[in-house]
């Protein structure tokens, strides 16, 4: 299944990263990872609340690694479902630069082999 995957394989190499701040709202859920990313998910709502304290572990959420709180995306209860798919949201962002990287360095080398290539051009 395509979210087994994404939490088996895609945050292997995000283990220590931690969860500074997390936010359950009405309509969003946010999860603040130490390094300044930030990931969003609807929050979705089964049932009518009597109280805001729909999470058992809330107020103790802050300070759990990224590790911990993907896998929660696989949960029945969708509350920590949205806690888990903004953590992913949140790491995905490492990714994105990780391929901006990549893209910026090739499109340097290609500048490069392009000048090189003219250089032997304008000698013929």
């Amino acid at each position: 299944m395509l979210v087994d995957e994404i939490v088996d394989d895609t945050f292997e190499g995000l283990k220590g990263l931690k969860a500074v701040d997390i936010r359950i709202g009405l309509g969003y859920t946010a999860v603040l990872l130490e390094d300044g990313r930030c990931g969003l998910a609807y929050t979705l709502h089964e049932q009518q609340y009597e109280s805001c304290c729909v999470v058992p572990e809330a107020g103790k959420l802050a300070g759990r690694s990224i590790s911990e709180l993907v896998p929660w995306i696989k949960t029945q209860d969708v509350t920590a479902c949205a806690v888990g798919l903004a953590a992913v949201n949140a790491a995905v962002q490492a990714f994105e630069k990780q391929i901006l990287s990549l893209t910026t360095l090739f499109d340097r080398f290609l500048a490069v082999q392009n000048a090189a290539l003219q250089t032997v051009l304008d000698k013929i």
